[in-house]
């Protein structure tokens, strides 16, 4: 028996045929990425004899991040249990212990991954029994065939038992299987069917039905009109970030502290990139903190690589925020947002107290000696410690064209005008450190100050220095309206950027009505800047965003209608 492959299948879909197998079929296609996609069953070999009673299943597998290997008998569908991967998110090999009943059976293996679908079958049988072979093929068209949309000929083969019908559907559409015409009556060892293939990736799934069973095999295709590769994306480091319409994606995975804390679902990443593709944005801002990278490093680089891959197959671009919020959840501090406080990890903080339940005087020790790379880490700077961080989040992901680059810190506290100067040594240490291993943008952000007054005239000092492709993230929640503090912002990042030569995104926004959104917009268009709104789904730090999205099942929420408005009008 063959393995079976398919692809071409929605990542919606794909999860919910994960998590809701009950539903007895696949669903539609859409984007997909292309890449390693196979399950097999190494053991029992295929026709083996064996009594009924426990059987120990295992097998091997390789695809674009697995969600699940799962085993099923006789190609029950609704009976599907999942298998044991070799470690936790290692489903190179798998096993599974099945209680094989009296007679002859067999066992069907399917991995579900972000590119796609595969199956894999051995049959088995009682010790009494004798082996009845049965299979059916499509031969074309080939797998991965590029084809007009419109009319096209399915052609295959067929062994069996007594064989009874051959049936073809699109997309595992279950109820949907059309009859073949075989190649004589009650002859199937050839059959054909003409289908009618819609625009976009699909796969066609062959059934054969015998006295000996059921047997499947399915091939993925593309309907060209219109269509490029499913889950093709332009290298978005190497598009102007004028072109990003984005949202801040907070993904709970990623923001936890580092005492742990609910995790986000796999769900909601893939969902959220299909509306975030339907809504017209073209980019997301993807806030993570060090803290949630100690608590579990393992999972948390697996979700990073997750949503660039899940960006990639709806066509996103995706930068990664290095943030935090009142610095650390380290201190306790109570009362208010620095109570929400998460970022840096307390090996960090160690040497730095709070005090008096106050973050100016808790925090600003800790920022001057941060800033001046005067901590040390078992013998390393901070710096240095920070930047091995950054390059283990690189390393996974910057093979993929979805990832634009990498932002070095979410708003940056000063406690005084001297460490404006320091910003940008700090700024520029930590370009060169990613320009060591990406050639990506670099995004950089705008100060926070405490305890005194931002200086616009010391600005322009906290920018990488000596190093090209770099990106200014500033944060503007002041509207620009004419002869408005927004607009003077405006304006100063406009000339800063030209004194940097760097490209110019606004980092975060809030629009809370559709004059206020079609204002943003109209502005940031016409001074050539990017933007990402905050934010895509509230944190447990809210700040001063607004939630553009609830679930895959709630409707729109209102400020998203109002900024999709302003972007048909301004784009």
């Amino acid at each position: 028996m063959s393995v079976k492959v398919v692809r071409g299948m929605s990542f919606i879909g794909l999860l919910l045929s994960f998590l809701s197998i009950t539903l007895g079929g696949l669903p539609a296609a859409s984007a997909s990425l292309i890449g390693p996609l196979t399950v097999q069953i190494t053991s029992p070999a295929s026709d083996s004899q064996m009594p009924a009673g426990t059987v120990a299943i295992s097998g091997t597998s390789a695809a674009i991040f697995i969600l699940a290997v799962e085993v099923t008998i006789d190609g029950s569908f609704p009976g599907y249990r999942l298998a044991r991967p070799a470690a936790p998110g290692d489903w190179s090999t798998w096993s599974i212990d099945y209680e094989l009943p009296a007679g002859s059976h067999y066992f069907l293996a399917r991995v579900t991954a972000l590119n796609g679908q595969a199956w894999h079958s051995v049959g088995v049988y009682g010790t009494s029994d004798t082996p009845r072979p049965i299979d059916v093929r499509i031969t074309s068209p080939a797998s991965n065939s590029q084809l007009p949309n419109g009319i096209v000929t399915v052609n295959g083969t067929a062994a069996g038992t007594d064989i009874s019908a051959v049936e073809v559907t699109i997309d595992g559409n279950f109820s949907g299987y059309q009859l073949d015409i075989p190649v004589a009556p009650d002859d199937w060892s050839k059959w054909s069917i003409d289908y009618n293939l819609p625009a976009g990736p699909h796969y066609f799934l062959a059934r054969v039905t015998a006295a000996s069973g059921q047997e499947w095999d399915s091939v993925g295709v593309i309907g060209t009109t219109g269509m490029s590769s499913p889950g093709s994306v332009k290298d978005c480091s190497e598009l102007p970030v004028r072109d990003f319409r984005g949202v801040s994606f907070i993904d709970e995975s990623l923001v936890r502290r580092e005492t742990g804390g609910l995790p986000s679902s796999t769900q909601y990443v893939i969902e959220s990139m299909q509306h975030i593709k339907d809504n017209g944005f073209t980019a997301i801002r993807v806030p993570y903190n060090w803290e949630s990278y100690v608590y579990n490093s393992t999972e948390f680089i697996n979700r990073i690589q997750l949503i660039a891959e899940a960006a990639q197959a709806n066509e996103i671009c995706v930068f990664f925020a290095n943030f935090h919020y009142f610095t650390s959840s380290y201190w306790h501090l109570q009362g208010g947002a620095k109570a929400r406080g998460n970022g840096f990890p307390s090996f960090v903080l160690k040497d730095f107290p709070a005090t008096n339940n106050d973050y100016i005087q808790t925090a600003g020790p800790f920022w001057n000696a941060f800033l001046s790379n005067s901590i040390i880490i078992n013998g390393r700077n901070v710096w240095n410690v920070q930047a091995e961080f950054f390059k283990d989040i690189i390393d996974r992901v910057d093979r993929y064209d979805s990832v634009a680059g990498y932002e070095i810190l979410n708003e940056p506290h000063l406690f005084d005008p001297s460490q404006y100067q320091k910003l940008g040594n700090y700024h520029t240490y930590m370009a060169n450190e990613i320009r060591e291993v990406s050639d990506k943008k670099i995004f950089f952000d705008r100060e926070t100050t405490w305890g005194f007054t931002r200086s616009p005239s010391l600005e322009p000092m906290v920018s990488p220095r000596g190093v090209t492709g770099i990106v200014y993230a500033p944060h503007l929640y002041a509207i620009p309206y004419p002869d408005s503090q927004g607009e003077n912002q405006i304006e100063n990042f406009k000339n800063w950027s030209q004194q940097w030569d760097s490209e110019v995104l606004i980092g975060e926004m809030a629009p809370v009505n559709q004059d206020e959104a079609d204002q943003y917009l109209k502005v940031l268009q016409e001074n050539g800047f990017g933007w990402a709104a905050w934010s895509w789904k509230q944190s447990q730090s809210t700040g001063l965003g607004r939630t553009y999205y609830e679930s895959d099942t709630a409707p729109a929420t209102e400020v998203l209608e109002i900024l999709v408005a302003a972007m048909a009008k301004v784009y």
